[in-house]
This record gives C-alpha cells, structure tokens and sequence, in this order.
C-alpha cells in the first residue's frame, strides 16, 4: 500500500486533495487519528464504493466514525429507495428519524426527493407545518426548495390567520 499507515497522507490520497487542505480540516476533527486504520479504509471504501464524492466526504468527516458496515446498510437502503446521489449526512439515522415522525417506508419509498434534505431541514420545516395544525404531511413538502417552502408555508400561514 506505501501508506505506512499514515493517515492524513493516506485519506488525501483517497480523496485527490492536497495533505495540507486536508490538514487544516482534520485538525479540527482530531478522532480520525483516534480511528483504527483499517475501520477508517473500510469506512472510505465503503463510501467511496457507495458513490459518496470526494468533496461531501471531506466536508462531513464525521461519518468515518460510523462503522463500515452500517455505512453501507443505511446508503444501500437510501439507494433502494430510488435515491442516486448518496450523501455522508443520509448515514444518520435519518429514515429512523422520519419513521418516528409517523412516516412509514411507503411513503418514504414514494417521496425519496425528501432524503435529499437534511435531518435539520426536514425536521424545521415538520415543527413549522405542524404549528399550523397540520396533522398530515406530504413529503413533497419538506423536500421543496427554501424559496418554494416559504412561499407555500406563507399561503398555509394566511390561510391559517384567515380561519
């Protein structure tokens, strides 16, 4: 391998980044030189694999702390849905996540655009809905643009002070 087990020069090469911008970044994320090496190739492997790019990774270093094979059992599941481009925060449990907001894998199936928002998004924007009233919630919905959410939820809103 010619790596020596060194990590920063060993995940810029997996990445194609120079080690010193991945050096700035990793210092500030000081677990991956916690990390066995060889859980931290299989996470990248698995990543990689996965379609997860280069960039996502290098912004969300975070999901090297998750353990390779459940990096791939919660990908392979957002890609079961429909969903192509894959991203490191979906290996979260975000489906448990929309599961426990009362949304069942059908609909989830039928809306997979709503895994291409973040947790933080979906969640905001659920709290807001909600707050109206309302009880059920397209996924559709949550997945839309900022610009388009805003201009629905201010016709719900007016709508809501009218009644």
């Amino acid at each position: 391998m010619g790596f020596c087990k060194n990590r920063l020069y060993y995940i810029s090469s997996r990445l194609k980044c120079s080690p010193d911008m991945l050096r700035e970044t990793v210092a500030k994320r000081t677990f991956v030189y916690n990390l066995p090496f060889d859980w931290l190739e299989s996470s990248l492997n698995v990543l990689l694999d996965m379609g997860v790019s280069s960039e996502r990774i290098l912004r969300d270093l975070w999901v090297l702390k998750y353990h390779p094979k459940t990096i791939h059992e919660r990908l392979q599941k957002v890609k079961s849905l429909g969903v192509e481009t894959v991203y490191p925060w979906m290996v979260k449990s975000f489906l448990d996540f929309l599961i426990s907001e009362g949304f069942t894998i059908e609909d989830i199936a039928r809306r997979p655009r709503v895994l291409t928002a973040s947790q933080k998004t979906v969640k905001q924007r659920l709290e807001k809905l909600r707050s109206l009233g309302l009880k059920e919630i397209n996924l559709n919905t949550v997945s839309r643009s900022r610009k388009d959410f805003k201009k629905y939820f201010a016709s719900l809103e007016s709508v809501s002070i009218q009644n």
